[in-house]
Protein backbone atom coordinates (compact mmCIF):
# COMPACT_ATOMS: atom_id res chain seq x y z
CA UNK A 1 0.00 0.00 0.00
CA UNK A 2 1.41 3.22 -0.79
CA UNK A 3 0.95 6.57 1.30
CA UNK A 4 -0.88 9.38 0.08
CA UNK A 5 -0.32 12.37 -0.54
CA UNK A 6 -2.02 13.86 2.31
CA UNK A 7 -0.53 11.57 4.62
CA UNK A 8 3.25 12.20 3.42
CA UNK A 9 1.80 15.98 3.83
CA UNK A 10 0.73 15.79 7.49
CA UNK A 11 3.97 13.73 8.56
CA UNK A 12 6.03 16.48 7.25
CA UNK A 13 4.02 18.93 9.71
CA UNK A 14 1.58 20.21 7.08
CA UNK A 15 -1.29 22.03 9.07
CA UNK A 16 -4.25 21.33 6.07
CA UNK A 17 -3.56 17.88 5.92
CA UNK A 18 -3.41 17.04 9.45
CA UNK A 19 -6.99 19.03 9.67
CA UNK A 20 -8.02 16.38 6.71
CA UNK A 21 -6.86 13.70 9.00
CA UNK A 22 -8.47 15.11 12.26
CA UNK A 23 -11.55 15.03 9.75
CA UNK A 24 -10.98 11.71 8.51
CA UNK A 25 -10.68 9.75 11.83
CA UNK A 26 -11.73 12.59 14.35
CA UNK A 27 -15.20 11.25 15.00
CA UNK A 28 -13.86 7.28 15.52
CA UNK A 29 -11.03 8.68 18.37
CA UNK A 30 -13.94 10.65 19.23
CA UNK A 31 -16.01 8.11 19.72
CA UNK A 32 -13.33 5.32 21.41
CA UNK A 33 -12.42 8.60 24.13
CA UNK A 34 -15.81 8.76 25.31
CA UNK A 35 -16.23 5.73 26.27
CA UNK A 36 -13.22 4.93 27.54
CA UNK A 37 -12.32 7.99 29.48
CA UNK A 38 -13.97 10.56 31.96
CA UNK A 39 -12.43 13.59 30.39
CA UNK A 40 -12.69 12.60 26.87
CA UNK A 41 -12.15 16.31 25.60
CA UNK A 42 -8.84 16.17 27.77
CA UNK A 43 -8.00 12.93 26.20
CA UNK A 44 -8.84 13.52 22.82
CA UNK A 45 -6.43 16.39 22.40
CA UNK A 46 -3.76 14.39 24.33
CA UNK A 47 -4.20 11.39 21.84
CA UNK A 48 -4.14 14.03 18.71
CA UNK A 49 -1.26 15.73 20.02
CA UNK A 50 0.50 12.70 20.74
CA UNK A 51 -0.58 11.20 17.59
CA UNK A 52 0.88 13.81 15.81
CA UNK A 53 4.08 13.59 17.51
CA UNK A 54 4.34 10.23 16.37
CA UNK A 55 3.00 10.43 12.66
CA UNK A 56 6.53 10.73 11.10
CA UNK A 57 6.97 6.82 12.72
CA UNK A 58 3.81 5.73 10.41
CA UNK A 59 4.86 3.02 7.97
CA UNK A 60 1.89 2.96 5.10
CA UNK A 61 3.40 -0.09 3.81
CA UNK A 62 3.20 -1.46 7.01
CA UNK A 63 0.51 -4.35 8.26
CA UNK A 64 -2.29 -1.68 9.66
CA UNK A 65 -4.41 0.93 7.81
CA UNK A 66 -3.74 4.68 9.18
CA UNK A 67 -7.26 4.09 11.36
CA UNK A 68 -6.15 1.11 12.72
CA UNK A 69 -2.67 2.67 13.85
CA UNK A 70 -4.61 6.02 15.24
CA UNK A 71 -7.60 3.61 17.26
CA UNK A 72 -4.09 1.56 18.29
CA UNK A 73 -2.58 4.22 19.62
CA UNK A 74 -5.49 6.40 21.34
CA UNK A 75 -6.37 2.83 22.95
CA UNK A 76 -3.25 2.58 24.26
CA UNK A 77 -2.89 6.20 25.86
CA UNK A 78 -6.75 5.82 27.45
CA UNK A 79 -5.57 3.03 29.45
CA UNK A 80 -2.28 3.86 30.34
CA UNK A 81 -4.22 6.71 31.37
CA UNK A 82 -6.76 4.48 33.23
CA UNK A 83 -3.98 2.70 34.87
CA UNK A 84 -2.81 5.74 35.75
CA UNK A 85 -6.11 7.49 37.48
CA UNK A 86 -6.52 3.35 38.96
CA UNK A 87 -3.48 3.80 40.99
CA UNK A 88 -3.88 7.16 42.06
CA UNK A 89 -7.57 6.14 43.25
CA UNK A 90 -8.96 8.79 41.35
CA UNK A 91 -11.28 6.90 38.65
CA UNK A 92 -14.26 9.28 38.03
CA UNK A 93 -17.43 7.29 36.81
CA UNK A 94 -18.40 7.55 33.63
CA UNK A 95 -21.86 10.15 33.23
CA UNK A 96 -23.89 10.27 30.15
CA UNK A 97 -25.14 13.44 28.92
CA UNK A 98 -27.58 15.12 31.06
CA UNK A 99 -30.91 15.12 28.60
CA UNK A 100 -32.65 17.78 27.85
CA UNK A 101 -35.56 18.01 30.37
CA UNK A 102 -38.16 19.25 27.83
CA UNK A 103 -41.41 17.93 27.86
CA UNK A 104 -40.58 16.37 24.61
CA UNK A 105 -37.04 14.45 24.97
CA UNK A 106 -39.04 11.25 26.53
CA UNK A 107 -37.55 9.52 23.53
CA UNK A 108 -34.01 10.98 24.03
CA UNK A 109 -33.70 10.56 27.49
CA UNK A 110 -34.75 6.70 26.50
CA UNK A 111 -31.78 6.96 23.78
CA UNK A 112 -29.55 8.07 26.63
CA UNK A 113 -30.40 5.29 28.48
CA UNK A 114 -30.07 3.10 26.42
CA UNK A 115 -26.77 3.80 25.26
CA UNK A 116 -25.34 4.21 29.06
CA UNK A 117 -26.60 0.79 29.01
CA UNK A 118 -24.43 -0.57 26.51
CA UNK A 119 -21.61 1.32 27.27
CA UNK A 120 -22.22 0.50 31.19
CA UNK A 121 -22.53 -3.30 29.57
CA UNK A 122 -19.38 -2.92 27.38
CA UNK A 123 -17.65 -1.75 30.37
CA UNK A 124 -18.33 -5.02 32.26
CA UNK A 125 -16.73 -7.16 29.62
CA UNK A 126 -13.61 -8.44 29.45
CA UNK A 127 -11.01 -6.32 28.16
CA UNK A 128 -10.08 -8.30 24.73
CA UNK A 129 -13.58 -8.64 24.25
CA UNK A 130 -14.42 -5.14 24.66
CA UNK A 131 -11.86 -4.10 22.06
CA UNK A 132 -12.84 -6.59 19.55
CA UNK A 133 -16.90 -5.04 20.35
CA UNK A 134 -15.48 -1.51 20.18
CA UNK A 135 -13.78 -1.72 16.98
CA UNK A 136 -15.57 -4.01 14.63
CA UNK A 137 -19.20 -2.62 15.77
CA UNK A 138 -18.88 1.17 16.85
CA UNK A 139 -15.71 1.39 14.51
CA UNK A 140 -16.65 -0.48 11.31
CA UNK A 141 -13.22 -2.48 10.88
CA UNK A 142 -13.33 -6.00 9.42
CA UNK A 143 -12.43 -9.06 11.50
CA UNK A 144 -9.67 -9.33 8.95
CA UNK A 145 -8.11 -5.82 9.74
CA UNK A 146 -8.27 -6.52 13.23
CA UNK A 147 -6.91 -9.87 13.13
CA UNK A 148 -3.65 -8.42 11.68
CA UNK A 149 -3.46 -5.54 14.61
CA UNK A 150 -4.02 -7.59 17.02
CA UNK A 151 -2.00 -10.74 15.46
CA UNK A 152 -4.38 -13.55 16.50
CA UNK A 153 -6.78 -15.73 13.73
CA UNK A 154 -9.68 -14.52 12.49
CA UNK A 155 -11.38 -17.74 14.22
CA UNK A 156 -10.51 -16.17 17.59
CA UNK A 157 -11.81 -13.18 16.91
CA UNK A 158 -15.04 -14.64 16.05
CA UNK A 159 -15.10 -16.50 19.09
CA UNK A 160 -14.32 -13.74 21.46
CA UNK A 161 -16.63 -11.51 19.27
CA UNK A 162 -19.26 -14.23 20.01
CA UNK A 163 -18.58 -14.63 23.82
CA UNK A 164 -19.25 -10.88 24.23
CA UNK A 165 -22.48 -10.85 21.95
CA UNK A 166 -23.58 -12.83 23.90
CA UNK A 167 -22.44 -11.73 27.79
CA UNK A 168 -23.89 -8.10 26.63
CA UNK A 169 -26.99 -9.86 25.97
CA UNK A 170 -27.10 -10.90 29.30
CA UNK A 171 -25.68 -7.46 30.93
CA UNK A 172 -28.31 -6.06 29.06
CA UNK A 173 -31.54 -7.74 30.19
Amino acid sequence: MSASPALLLAQSGNQAARAQLLQEHGPALWGLCRRLSPEPEDAYQAIWAHAFEQLKKFDPKGAASLRTWLLTLAHRKLIDAHRARKVRGTVLPFDPQTPDPSPDSGEKLDQVRRIALLESAIAKLPPDQARIVLLHHLHGHPLSAISEAEGLPVGTLKSRLHRARARLLDLMK
